[in-house]
């Protein structure tokens, strides 16, 4: 999920493009992506280039939450990229 203070268009500020969700994303937005089928040791990134709501203060902490889910993988892999406004 989006987290507070953030916002993005899936369409033009993520690649690859999110699969499913929102098209300008807002706090609390679900976004999904499917990469398809990995081979064993391929990796794939996501990049997020989200703004910052200006009523954001500097120095505020912005947790933003991933989870990844696959057919293969018995459990839910859950991380979380701190970030620290400037």
């Amino acid at each position: 999920r989006v987290p507070a203070g953030l916002r993005f268009d899936s369409r033009v500020d993520a690649a690859p493009d999110a699969t499913v969700g929102c098209a300008v994303c807002q706090e609390g937005s679900e976004v999904v992506w499917a990469l398809r089928t990995l081979a064993a040791n391929e990796s794939r990134s996501i990049l997020v280039s989200a703004t910052v709501e200006a009523t954001v203060p500097d120095g505020s902490v912005v947790r933003a939450p991933v989870q990844v889910t696959a057919t293969d993988l018995p459990d839910t892999i859950s991380v979380e990229k701190t970030v620290v406004v400037q």
